[in-house]
């Protein structure tokens, strides 16, 4: 990646330079109809190739000109591996019903108020970087605690701004357009900020943190040029540095976060069902093998579930049950 043309004027070349067999994009497009049957927010990946195709066509034509029929072949194969689920959603309006809570930002937008989406836009944006801006759900991540923590924010923000500056080359632009369209299920829908909704969007925040280092060497090297190799190698070891302090803030407060802070919060353990786990435990170093009835709050799902992971011992008879459990 060191050399004398940056990652974004490599791929930008290599994108001038090939023209694509449409059998190549075949794979892609399978792949892209599948994860569609994933996940809900998954359903807005499709418009980050269909806006990338429209940025080309807008700044990068021959590329669309020469490779039509590959663009083409990968939106088809799309289109035909999902259209089971868009039948099957387009007949059945009442099928994801269970989730119309997430949708009211955009209910009310329709209905001419947009108080509710703005909201959710403003969290969805400072889940990045603002201290008390992550998502506010303990559920998978310690209350309020953004993506990126000290240096890192940093970083994130030099790599999104050197994207920003060179827009007109397409590697970068993929990356904005990338991030842009996988944060939109999360500034319309609630509750906001949601970590596991966005989820495409980590690689292409990765992305700028990478970038923001890329560029840090490309810098250097462009000083050392003209001076000493002694300085280029400074260079490259505080960048490198500046890589390794950001990971490790990441690292040192994730780990004191995760196993002091998340692992022991009782909203935690009630919702992963901590109490049940040590029943578990207990039940499998004892030797009595007495019938069992177990109630609890998640009787339904998770709590079997857990039973069946911890519990080793077979010649117990279990009965769950549910009796009216409160929180």
């Amino acid at each position: 990646m060191i050399g004398d043309k940056s990652m974004g004027e490599r791929l930008e070349t290599t994108s001038r330079s090939f023209i694509l067999h449409p059998s190549s994009f075949l794979l892609a497009g399978v792949l892209l109809g599948v994860t569609l049957y994933t996940y809900q927010p998954s359903r807005v990946v499709p418009l980050i190739f269909v806006a990338f195709a429209i940025y080309l066509a807008m700044f990068h034509r021959a590329s669309i000109t020469a490779n039509w029929k590959a663009l083409a072949t990968f939106l088809a194969v799309a289109t035909i591996i999902a259209l089971p689920l868009i039948i099957f959603l387009a007949t059945h309006p009442n099928a994801e019903t269970g989730r119309a809570f997430q949708t009211e930002p955009i209910d009310a937008l329709l209905h001419g108020d947009p108080s509710q989406v703005i909201g959710t836009t403003a969290a969805t944006l400072k889940m990045f970087t603002s201290d008390g801006g992550g998502d506010p759900q303990p559920l998978y991540n310690v209350s309020g605690r953004p993506v990126f923590i000290g240096l890192g924010s940093c970083c994130f923000y030099v790599g999104l701004i050197v994207c920003i500056a060179r827009i007109r080359r397409p590697a970068y632009a993929f990356v904005l357009i990338w991030l842009i369209v996988t944060l939109l299920p999360n500034m319309v829908t609630a509750p906001a900020p949601f970590f596991i909704v966005p989820l495409p969007r980590r690689q292409r925040c990765w992305s700028c943190l990478r970038l923001a280092w890329l560029r840090s060497v490309n810098l250097f090297q462009r000083l050392g040029a003209k001076s000493t190799k002694n300085k280029v190698v400074i260079g490259l070891i505080v960048v490198a540095a500046i890589a390794l302090v950001s990971l490790g803030q990441t690292a040192v407060t994730t780990w004191h976060d995760y196993f002091d802070v998340w692992g022991n919060d009782p909203e935690v353990r009630f919702q992963y069902s901590a109490v049940h786990t040590a029943i578990a435990q207990t039940l499998d170093a004892s030797t009595d093998a007495t019938p069992v009835a177990i109630s609890g709050y998640f009787v339904e799902d998770a709590d079997p579930i857990i039973f069946d992971q911890t519990l080793n011992r077979r010649d117990l008879s279990l009965r769950w049950v549910r009796c009216g459990v409160k929180r």
